[in-house]
């Protein structure tokens, strides 16, 4: 199995080829490699005519796909067939989805050298990993993950959502960028140019500000976590349940929760050791691997703490986990207790 970088690699070398089988949970960037592709080989007034797409979620039969890969390009080296959201890729057990691998699996090998077939599947869910079927394809072509690595993602993701508002007309300054890059870095690219129309739509002038982005652009679990500590400081229970009722309705679970709770202590604890060896934002930033704006505002909170109470939290938090791995409780009830405990303590 590889990753996007087979793709450009590809491309850059001229060696498209053969077929590809990209899967991942981002339809949007499964989209833009797909255009790529068709950029690099299709050109000329003729490009339609050798570009033919199938359905997915509608096929009955290869029949109708292999025709089109065995129709001969016109004025082209390549012709390229595509079969989007190929559902009969996902894990189950239709015996007419499975007599289409099967059938994909045998004619891909003898597939015509004019040809570029891609087949591409969406995994609608953030825990979905890909099918026994999807794996299946790396014996007769390259079955591409759709996710960039972590050195290009932020380049990436920041230049997606800087055209979006430029070509608005608007513009953004490096701090609002980077506050939106923390927002949707975890999004896919339709749910940000989803959010990224709002905010342009409430936007008054021609600059995107923290305060239009504060009161528009969709929290992320962990704004939600750093939220509910915050709260969780300053003793406010109300607020800290309506919080949590938030990340419920949002399909996180009270394991999750308490996870993402202990995170968020461990890491205001080493904040709050750096901070009293006198070390720099970059320093503790670099060290946690952690935004620096996202740290400037960890280093800000952890001042509601100190460090015999962060000790004492994760010892409670720890404990809270231990019941919910050994015993048939209520957990929602526990995670109730648990922040009364914490604020018991603080």
């Amino acid at each position: 199995m590889e990753g996007l970088n087979q793709i450009k690699k590809d491309i850059k070398e001229k060696k498209l080829k053969g077929s590809y089988v990209l899967f991942g949970h981002d339809e949007g960037i499964i989209k833009s490699y797909v255009e790529e592709i068709k950029a690099s080989v299709l050109s000329g007034a003729f490009s339609d005519l050798n570009f033919t797409e199938f359905d997915g979620r509608k096929l009955e039969s290869i029949d109708d796909v292999i025709n089109a890969c065995e129709t001969l390009p016109l004025l082209s080296p390549y012709r390229i067939v595509l079969v989007y959201r190929a559902t009969f890729l996902e894990s189950n057990e239709d015996p007419k989805e499975k007599k289409i691998v099967d059938s994909l699996l045998k004619y891909i090998p003898e597939m015509s050298d004019q040809t570029i077939l891609i087949i591409y599947s969406v995994l609608y869910s953030k825990r979905d990993k890909p099918s026994s079927k999807i794996k299946r394809f790396e014996k007769v072509c390259k079955v591409i993950e759709a996710k960039y690595d972590s050195k290009e993602k932020k380049s990436v993701v920041s230049g997606f959502i800087k055209d979006i508002i430029n070509a608005s007309g608007k513009s953004i300054n490096k701090v609002e960028l980077e506050i939106l890059f923390e927002l949707y870095k975890n999004s896919d690219s339709m749910l940000i140019k989803n959010e990224l129309d709002k905010l342009l739509s409430f936007a008054e002038g021609d600059m995107v500000s923290k305060e239009h982005i504060r009161a528009i652009c969709t929290k992320s679990s962990d704004d939600d976590i750093f939220d509910l500590v915050d709260n969780i400081s300053n003793k406010k229970f109300s607020q800290t349940l309506d919080i949590m009722n938030d990340l419920f309705y949002k399909g996180e679970k009270p394991e999750g929760i308490i996870f993402f709770i202990e995170r968020q202590l461990r890491l205001l604890l080493f904040i709050k050791y750096g901070i009293n060896e006198n070390k720099s934002v970059e320093y503790i930033s670099k060290s946690l691997n952690l935004n620096a704006y996202v740290c400037k505002n960890m280093m800000n909170q952890s001042n509601g703490f100190t460090i015999p109470q962060l000790m004492k939290s994760l010892e409670i938090c720890l404990d809270s986990e231990k019941k919910f791995k050994s015993e048939s409780i209520d957990k929602s009830a526990e995670l109730e207790l648990l922040i009364i405990n914490l604020m018991s303590i603080i």
